[in-house]
């Protein structure tokens, strides 16, 4: 370094070691960082934030040597709390402190709704007031969260200062959490009725269906197969299980309600009750769009040419009827 008269007076012997080619690299664009270095502040000639101030400001760096301690030698002390500690003429650990508050409560996934609704973004003083508010009502940031959040809830005005800092803030943090269980309540109550009668609604279509079309089940040409129809949605589920597969899931009992696909239940005549081969019929294009058995596997040759011999011709003929 001592071949490079440019570096010659830029105190790098005793800046930050491990910084020391990014150090230069500064030291080439603001000089001052030599002050701060003589000066024991070497972890400070690293901020540009600190460097562009004391170009502006003269009077900075005598601030900073008179209010150096042993935290800002060791570069502890944000470079934003020194700013505003010099800004405010405020001490650097009240500074800090705030700093380091604002910082966490920013950054904590679950905390930042507090900044997303309580905190006017771009107004002056509004972290100082929010914590100094916590402080006086001795209130932790998660009880405020758990506050701030019924009110958004409650679809209140989180900007208004009686909102946001009320002054009985422990009874208001009640009546509003008690004001936000009693809606959901409410509307938890709404969600299942509309599913019970969304439910009940599904199973009446279900069965309109399938006695519409139960004629396609009435098929006796086959002394070895028996085809029934599918009743309810409950069948569905109980046929899936059994074959371990999706039938009873994916929205099938939604289509066959809804007349876009019928859902048939091939057995073997000596066993009638146990669940054998499952198929879907399109009644758009009508054909057999599925037809699984035992875990989505492909049924035997004889049962795929009951199906499509002989069911499936009978099945477009007797549809043919009832469209008539």
């Amino acid at each position: 370094m001592e071949r490079f008269p440019e570096y010659q007076y830029s105190e790098y012997k005793n800046a930050h070691y491990t910084e020391i080619l990014g150090y230069l690299r500064l030291y080439e664009k603001f000089p001052e960082a030599e002050y701060l270095v003589k000066s024991g502040l070497k972890y400070y000639a690293m901020s540009k934030t600190i460097l562009k101030k004391m170009r502006k400001d003269k009077s900075f760096h005598k601030w900073l040597v008179a209010h150096k301690d042993k935290d800002m030698s060791a570069g502890r002390y944000y470079c934003n709390a020194i700013l505003h500690a010099y800004k405010y003429n405020i001490s650097l650990e009240e500074a800090h402190t705030l700093e380091y508050r604002k910082r966490h409560l920013v950054a904590d996934y679950h905390r930042k709704d507090i900044v997303k609704l309580a905190i006017k973004k771009g107004v002056k003083g509004e972290y100082e007031r929010f914590f100094a508010y916590l402080d006086k009502h001795d209130i932790s940031n998660y009880l405020y969260l758990d506050y701030i959040r019924a009110c958004n809830f409650l679809n209140l005005d989180c900007h208004d200062d009686k909102i946001r800092y009320p002054k009985d803030f422990h009874r208001w943090h009640d009546i509003r959490i008690e004001e936000r269980r009693v809606v959901e309540a409410e509307q938890e109550r709404l969600r299942k009725e509309k599913a019970r009668k969304a439910k009940e609604k599904l199973i009446n279509d279900f069965l309109i269906a399938a006695e519409k079309y139960l004629p396609l089940a009435d098929f006796a040409g086959d002394k070895n197969y028996a085809i029934f129809i599918a009743r309810s949605p409950a069948e569905l589920v109980k046929e899936g299980n059994a074959l371990s597969h999706c039938v009873g899931h994916n929205g099938y009992d939604k289509k066959m309600a809804n007349q876009e696909t019928l859902i048939f239940f091939v057995r073997r005549v000596e066993e009638l009750d146990k669940p054998f081969v499952t198929l879907e019929y399109s009644l758009k294009s009508k054909k057999v769009l599925q037809c699984y058995a035992y875990h989505n596997t492909k049924p035997e040759e004889k049962v795929l040419k009951f199906v499509h011999k002989k069911w499936l011709p009978y099945a477009n003929k007797t549809l043919r009827k009832i469209a008539a």
